[in-house]
């Protein structure tokens, strides 16, 4: 959400009058037609981070923790995201004044529309690094994009925003509760289509039909996952059909990568083949994975016919996002050097890639993991069962999000089922995590949640 307010915050964005974690906002200056409006922006969020203390540098204001005081009283707008409940104070207090409230997914939709080109990245896993990716290569060919991301990039280290010209708008698309279907893209990418949020959708058929209805939104091109098992159950129609590109390394593609080499531990370079050229690409970032975000990033980059060279010049200098594999410091334990890492996987797939470029780099290596939302847990209970046979881990309390305890999905019942230690007490657990962590090449956060903040206080 913090980079929406500071997109809204900046004075390039301007909102049609009609359109118009929490955000308010303020009526402040009219256009000459009447037909635009600036807004200033307030909001309020749960916990304090480097994202919101960098908006507070921005000169918005920002309250930690909901109140229907923090509401100003000259407010014309409130912007919600999936996660604020029906008793959100703010929320209720909107309502009673009759506020006009607008949904997050509604109003970065409403932004994008006032950009000639919209690039919408969706899927399971992989968005923001591929967001990124295409960020990278194309500022590297000078075109100014506005990228939206839902990670940090190394473009802006506070948030997942850049602000560019007009002409591109490049921005993550989530498919929580169908959000990414607000969006009108020029070009789509699909990086994979797994289960998940299933507590939005009726059944995987539900999932499925809302990626093609995603696709069939894209009035250029969207790009798609070959190798991903339920490409071939996407339902696109007829005019999508005809203009759909696919990438993938084990089954036939548009765009494919070939001679895949692992020049160090963890990072490949490959030679990247379309039905028109050949070229050589390197990945400074860590991950087999990243081949797959990198063949639909220099999908789209040629779809723009951005040259070959400013592809290979961005890809090699891109040096990936905040949690993905990030690797904070190194923890001395007695004479061990444990890296310690920060990764956001939260779902079954992203954690089996996790620890596989885990076990690419490390001997030995432990995972402490927090699990995001009983739902998910509970609706995937034996994908995580699988992914951490084998592997040593640690449990941490389920962080809830949007939802309330529900029976049979939490941290507690996986550490049963799977026999590993539990923690609820954050003190506790990094007080075992130190005195183990000289076992280990290197310890590794994993999750969505407030897990993050932990690897960094052991840092």
């Amino acid at each position: 959400m913090s980079g929406l307010a500071a997109l809204l915050h900046n004075p390039r964005t301007r909102l049609p009058l009609s359109s118009a974690e929490l955000v308010s906002l303020r009526q402040s200056s009219t256009s000459i037609d009447n037909s635009f409006v600036d807004f200033k922006v307030s909001g309020s969020d749960i916990s304090d981070n480097d994202q919101i203390r960098h908006l507070r540098n921005l000169g918005i204001k920002i309250h930690i923790g909901h109140d229907a005081k923090n509401l100003p009283n000259d407010c014309t707008h409130v912007i919600v995201n999936g996660a604020i409940a029906d008793d959100n104070p703010e929320y209720m207090l909107a309502k009673k004044r009759g506020i006009k409230i607008i949904d997050r997914a509604e109003l970065l939709a409403e932004i994008s529309r006032g950009y000639k080109n919209i690039i919408a990245v969706a899927g399971t896993s992989g968005k923001s690094s591929t967001t990124a990716m295409i960020g990278a290569i194309f500022t590297e060919a000078m075109l100014s994009p506005t990228i939206h991301n839902g990670a940090v990039s190394a473009y802006n280290a506070n948030l997942g925003l850049v602000h560019g010209g007009d002409e591109f708008f490049i921005s993550e698309a989530c498919e929580f509760k169908k959000s990414f279907l607000k969006l009108e893209p020029t070009v789509g990418v699909i990086t994979n289509i797994n289960p998940d949020h299933m507590d939005c959708y009726k059944d995987f058929d539900d999932l499925m039909g809302a990626f093609g209805e995603f696709a069939d939104k894209t009035s250029r091109s969207v790009f798609v996952n070959a190798d991903c098992k339920n490409y071939a159950s996407l339902d696109f129609s007829a005019s999508v059909e005809m203009t759909n590109r696919t990438f993938g390394i084990k089954n036939k593609a548009d765009i494919t990568a070939t001679n895949i080499i692992e020049f160090e531990k963890g990072k490949y370079k490959f030679t990247c083949k379309t039905n028109s050229t050949n070229f050589d690409v390197t990945l400074n970032v860590y991950g087999y994975h990243n081949i797959y975000n990198a063949l639909s990033a220099i999908g789209v980059a040629l779809e723009y016919n951005i040259s070959l060279e400013v592809i290979q010049n961005a890809l090699a200098k891109y040096k990936g996002i905040s949690r993905r594999f990030e690797q904070l410091s190194t923890y001395y334990s007695g004479l061990s050097a444990v890296k310690i890492i920060s990764d956001y996987a939260h779902h079954p797939v992203e954690i089996a890639t996790t620890i596989k470029t885990a076990k690419s780099l490390f001997d030995k290596f432990l995972i402490v993991f927090q699990p995001h939302t009983y739902s998910r847990t509970k609706a995937l209970f034996s994908e995580f069962e699988q992914v951490f046979d084998g592997v040593d881990v640690v449990f941490y309390k389920t962080y809830s999000a949007r939802e309330k305890v529900i029976g049979g999905g939490s941290s507690l019942d996986l550490a049963k089922v799977l026999g590993k230690k539990h923690y609820v007490n954050k003190t506790a657990m990094m007080k075992h995590i130190k005195k183990a962590s000289h076992k280990y090449d290197a310890v590794i956060f994993v999750g969505a949640g407030d897990i993050d903040s932990i690897s960094r206080q052991i840092v």
